[in-house]
């Protein structure tokens, strides 16, 4: 199978209890971040790996690129 024809993973979906757990988690790593709330791939990596995201009920998985992004959305 070539490249272009590989399977592609489902759309990340967000409900409203999955940006609460988000919210939640870029407070509690708040002293790892540098001015205006930009973290480090690092710790959206972690973020999307607290159990609150890790096993989405709907949609594809959380990753830390998928959760900087919403969270740019959110703020």
């Amino acid at each position: 199978m070539s490249p272009s024809q590989a399977p592609t993973s489902a759309p990340v979906s967000w409900s409203l209890a999955d940006v609460n757990v988000l919210i939640d988690e870029v407070i509690a790593q708040q002293a790892k971040a540098g001015d205006g709330l930009n973290f480090r791939p690092s710790v959206w990596t972690s973020i999307s790996a607290c159990p609150g995201l890790s096993k989405p009920v709907k949609g594809g998985p959380k990753t830390g690129k998928s959760c900087r992004e919403k969270w740019k959305r959110v703020r």
